[in-house]
């Protein structure tokens, strides 16, 4: 069984890699776009996409605590901000030609 999580841990961890070395390329694609902008349209298309699959895995009342949680959902709105910081600094850098930077 050890065995068979480190392989799939390894196939995981190559294919995450292999993402990260592609996104350059289609980033690339969308240099007239404002990296503020391709940031929002990744939020607004997968927002309806994630929410499906908390309801399709029946996690809608975890899902709903959290809502109620001021504690929880004051570190998810910073930790929401920060990290749509980080990508649409990384879309910047890659359509501003930054891409070695970028990746480290």
């Amino acid at each position: 069984m050890l065995e068979r999580d480190y392989l799939k841990g390894l196939v995981l961890a190559w294919a995450a890699n292999l993402l990260w070395g592609v996104y350059p390329l289609l980033f690339k694609q969308f240099d007239g776009l404002d990296p503020g902008a391709f940031v929002g349209y990744r939020i607004l298309f997968s927002t309806p996409f994630l929410l499906l699959i908390v309801f399709l895995f029946r996690q809608h009342h975890a899902f709903l605590q959290l809502w109620r949680d001021g504690v929880t959902l004051r570190l998810l709105i910073v930790s929401t901000a920060m990290m749509g910081l980080s990508w649409g600094l990384y879309v910047w850098c890659v359509q501003s030609g930054r891409i070695v930077e970028s990746s480290i």
